[in-house]
């Protein structure tokens, strides 16, 4: 998104009104602020252990940021605006991560250059991951096959579980 803030760590729950956010805000050099806890009762972020200082600078952080259009007005960009902009890219890579490990178990998943974002294509594994040598093995012969079948147009190759060197 930015250099700016970062989530360390973020989880979900239900709330009274829908569901609630809670996440750890890293401010940009990579040190903790604090909570941020949208309760899921209505209204805005709430944030815990915050000092002064490290709050006053997020508002000027956000401040900042380009303005958003909506409805023909262009409004400033909120700390609740940035966070739950942060949180909800958090939970996004948490679940995508999630389940590009269970698709793994049974294929490695490549993505060609032009591809859409999120989207991969598969080679069926013939041996289970939990055999650690047939497993190297096996994704090597996957690797090569990809990269001889689809050359420069391979992106990314992912869910490799014997080579952390290669996973994306």
């Amino acid at each position: 998104m930015d250099n700016g803030y970062t989530i360390k760590r973020a989880s979900t729950f239900t709330g009274h009104d829908g569901y609630g956010v809670e996440c750890v805000l890293l401010n940009p050099e990579g040190r903790k602020v604090g909570v941020c806890v949208d309760d899921g009762w209505g209204g805005g972020y709430q944030y815990h252990d915050f000092t002064e200082e490290d709050r006053a600078s997020l508002e000027d952080f956000c401040k900042a940021l380009p303005t958003w259009q909506y409805d023909g007005e262009q409004l400033p960009t909120t700390s609740d605006m940035y966070v739950e902009r942060l949180a909800a890219d958090w939970l996004d890579a948490k679940a995508e991560k999630k389940w590009i490990t269970n698709k793994t178990r049974r294929e490695v998943l490549f993505r060609l250059v032009g591809m859409e974002e999120g989207r991969y294509q598969g080679v069926v594994r013939s041996f289970k991951v939990s055999d650690k040598a047939a497993t190297m093995a096996e994704e090597t012969r996957i690797v090569e096959f990809i990269q001889d079948k689809y050359g420069e147009k391979v992106e990314c190759i992912v869910g490799l579980r014997s080579r952390d060197d290669i996973v994306a």
